[in-house]
């Protein structure tokens, strides 16, 4: 998924700007959980499926992350999910 098919919508309108901001404000909100999580895994030493599901949840986060602000960056984006 490139930078520039980053924001349709469900409904396939396309987000603005500010939506895309306020999107990407949630998916840092999300990340920010899950990178909590990892480490309080990480303090049990934790290395199973769970562990290991996390760390995966967070990288696809960070990326999800990185996108969407480059989106937002680039005032209206389309989000193509299913690339």
């Amino acid at each position: 998924m490139t930078v520039k098919t980053i924001a349709r919508t469900f409904h396939g309108m396309p987000l603005n700007k500010a939506e895309m901001q306020a999107y990407t404000k949630r998916v840092a909100e999300m990340l920010a959980w899950m990178i909590r999580a990892r480490r309080r895994l990480e303090k049990r030493q934790e290395t199973g499926e769970i562990y290991q599901a996390t760390v995966e949840a967070e990288n696809a986060l960070h990326s999800l992350r990185i996108k969407t602000h480059y989106a937002s960056c680039d005032g209206v984006a389309v989000v193509n999910v299913r690339e």
